[in-house]
């Protein structure tokens, strides 16, 4: 009798431990199958927001186009193709970004972006030299979408112009975010241009995209020189 209930308790306590192995096994499987949901439609989400964010930006890339056409550009493909850079750039660091907010690191995007730009007009003055102070924040990749097309012009702009008779230039950049309040100085060592004669020269360097640009980000925008060009922005940000 008393063998008989030692082998009944043995065999009660061999299903008990099974019954609880079973149910840890299928915890951590269930636990590791709604990870696996969560990441899917993260990606989803991801896919869907690149796919909305293509289909508005064909606008912004057509009318960049007609702007450049419409400019006068000695050399309209190149600009074409340095604007579309910065397109460029923001889906690969969006697609291989394993945040789905949409969100970038500003020093690091634009660090590549000049970079590109660099390589594009590489012939140009290889002696110029830039660097960027700041910026190591993150902000929605509209809004960074947007800064990289406004230093795209102003380093393009740079590169083709303010140097012509300097041997080595240099090109500043600095970024301080305050609150929801973004301020970027931009400044140049090159011989610059009379700020009186902004209104005449807004079409041929590209400023009346910076503008529109930059009131798009509710900004504004002052032009100074002091041994070199100054562009100070301030943008307002959500």
């Amino acid at each position: 009798m008393t063998i008989s209930i030692y082998f009944i308790v043995v065999y009660l306590s061999t299903i008990l431990k099974k019954k609880i192995h079973t149910e840890k096994v299928n915890y951590s499987l269930n636990k590791q199958n709604q990870l696996l949901k969560n990441n899917i439609q993260e990606k989803n989400t991801l896919i869907h927001e690149l796919h909305h964010r293509v289909k508005n930006n064909f606008a912004s890339i057509e009318s960049l186009i007609n702007l450049t056409l419409n400019a006068n550009s000695p050399d309209p493909l190149k600009s074409i193709k340095n604007r579309l850079i910065t397109y460029r750039l923001l889906y690969d660091k969006l697609c291989y970004s394993p945040e789905t907010n949409s969100i970038i690191l500003l020093n690091e995007y634009l660090n590549e972006l000049i970079k590109l730009i660099f390589e594009n007009y590489q012939e140009t003055n290889p002696s110029i030299k830039y660097k960027i102070y700041g910026g190591d924040f993150e902000i929605k990749s509209k809004t960074a979408n947007t800064i990289g097309l406004i230093i795209n012009e102003l380093t393009t702009n740079s590169i083709k112009y303010a140097f012509t008779d300097i041997s080595e230039g240099s090109i500043n950049i600095s970024l301080i975010k305050k609150e929801n309040i973004i301020t970027m100085i931009y400044f140049d060592n090159g011989r610059g241009f009379d700020p009186n004669q902004i209104e005449s020269n807004k079409k041929h360097l590209g400023l009346l995209l910076i503008e529109n640009l930059t009131q798009q980000l509710n900004g504004n925008i002052k032009y100074t020189y002091n041994n070199g060009s100054q562009y100070t922005f301030d943008f307002h940000i959500n």
